[in-house]
C-alpha cells in the first residue's frame, strides 16, 4: 500500500474526490497510488496542497526522484 492510499484510507478520503480536486480522472490517480506509473512533479505539489500536507511525506523517495528526473535537461554527447 503507498503513503497516498494509507494517507486517504486514515483521512477518509475517496479517491473520487481527490481526483476532483486536482482535475484528473480516476483512472490516472489510481495508477499513482497504485506505483504504476508516476505522477507529474507538479502533480504532487498539488495533490501535497490540497492534503495540506508536505509531499515528501506522501511519496516516497524513489517516486520523487523519478519524477524529478524526468524534467532534467539531457545533455548531447557534445554538449560535455
Amino acid at each position: 500500500m503507498s503513503k497516498l492510499e494509507e494517507l486517504l484510507i486514515e483521512r477518509g478520503i475517496s479517491q473520487a474526490w481527490l481526483a476532483k480536486k486536482i482535475n484528473k480522472n480516476y483512472s490516472t490517480l489510481n495508477r499513482w497510488i497504485k506505483k504504476n506509473r508516476t505522477p507529474p512533479y507538479e502533480t504532487m505539489f498539488k495533490i501535497s496542497k490540497v492534503l495540506n500536507i508536505p509531499a515528501r511525506k506522501i511519496f516516497d523517495d524513489e517516486v520523487m526522484a523519478r519524477a524529478i528526473f524526468k524534467y532534467l535537461p539531457v545533455q548531447s554527447a557534445r554538449e560535455k
